[in-house]
């Protein structure tokens, strides 16, 4: 019983101030905080669509490229998850989407302080923890959305890669792979790091760790585009939904520099400011990170992959132009464990900056400001 209190106080104490913050911030906006539909805004449709009747490919979009009115262009994890609590639990749809949402996120935690953290009631551990529960985007992890699924599901991968558990590190990996589209570049850090570790190692053990690790998340990838063919005859389903965005290749630090235009021009109250100063409060905390590890003590235990993840992650975040670039950057939660390495008062001030943040972008989301 003490083992499991240990386990629970501390993560399920941050979530709920969390927690407390977001549903605040919904009464204050005049909606029902425990009401599910409060929580189904925009793209929660077609996760929930998807969840009760599969795939559809839509029509060939009129004027434009790609095709529209179908659902293709969102991954199939999440939704299984839904149709898995509406019909062992008999809840409603929207309430499974909810109940998903909010059950991942505080596991999320659990697993972040009973692994990386060591359940050590110190500051800095606290202040990580307490990071992670208002890093940005953390609206996702609450709404209709796959976000808290991709955040607990790329944890548990980054432990077990740590703890060298090859093969259950790749189911992980192909978990969060199958749940969001950014989580494939999952593979390119498993692969590299199970090429890295243990050099002395001969070289076909270090490219069977590199397959597990790596491949077993490209697979995730690629078993989504075949429960796509499956519904709709088309493997590439994904990409014709996707192409009417016109998504192109941009120099990850061109939303950062788009960000500090938008503070500079626009005025402080608008939604392009609340997500301007969440993709600026990100990239600062990225590169505090860099430098501090550059300059500070050599990285030691799972600090390491977490700076190689944390750098692959955000440039898989921030590549694609057309994206929603506030929504992206919720998939960077586990960022919050190299947090623990700055002095405890910047962490408290990053903290405190996320915390603003989530109010500010809570209160747009449930506007139906952002997408």
């Amino acid at each position: 019983m003490r083992r499991t209190f240990d386990a629970l106080a501390v993560p399920a104490a941050v979530w709920l101030a969390a927690t407390a913050t977001v549903l605040a911030t919904a009464a204050e906006r005049g909606y029902a905080p425990l009401a599910p539909a409060t929580w189904k805004r925009w793209d929660s449709g077609l996760y929930l669509w998807i969840a009760q009747d599969g795939y559809w490919l839509g029509a060939p979009c009129r004027g434009q490229a790609g095709y529209c009115g179908g659902n293709t262009g969102w991954f199939p994890g999440y939704p299984w998850l839904v149709r898995l609590a509406h019909d062992d639990l008999g809840l409603a749809y929207t309430t499974a989407g909810v109940c998903v949402s909010w059950t991942f996120g505080l596991a999320t935690l659990v697993l972040l302080w009973v692994t990386f953290l060591g359940r050590r009631r110190s500051a800095p551990a606290i202040g990580a923890l307490a990071f992670a529960a208002f890093a940005p985007g953390a609206v996702y992890r609450y709404a209709v959305f796959p976000l808290s699924v991709l955040a607990f599901c790329t944890v548990a991968y980054l432990w077990l890669l740590h703890r060298r558990r090859w093969l259950p590190a790749g189911v992980a990996g192909g978990l969060a792979a199958v749940t969001y589209p950014t989580a494939a570049a999952l593979a390119a850090v498993g692969a590299a790091w199970g090429l890295a570790t243990a050099r002395a190692d001969s070289r076909p053990r270090r490219l069977a760790r590199a397959l597990l690790a790596g491949g077993l998340p490209a697979c995730g990838t690629a078993l989504a585009f075949a429960v796509m063919d499956r519904d709709v005859g088309r493997w590439d389903a994904y990409f014709l939904a996707q192409r009417k965005y016109h998504h192109h290749l941009q120099a990850p630090l061109m939303p950062a520099v788009h960000a500090l235009g938008v503070l500079i021009h626009r005025p402080l109250g608008s939604a392009s400011a609340a997500t301007a100063f969440q993709t600026l409060l990100v990239t600062v905390v990225l590169v505090t990170l860099v430098w501090a590890a550059a300059r500070g003590r050599p990285l030691a235990g799972p600090d390491g992959l977490l700076l190689l993840w944390a750098v692959v992650a955000w440039v898989a975040a921030n590549v694609e132009s057309g994206v929603s670039t506030y929504r992206a950057e919720a998939t960077l939660l586990p960022l919050a464990l190299l947090v623990r390495r700055l002095p405890v008062p910047l962490v408290g001030a990053f903290t405190a900056a996320a915390a603003a943040v989530v109010v500010w972008t809570t209160a747009l989301f449930l506007d139906l400001t952002l997408l």
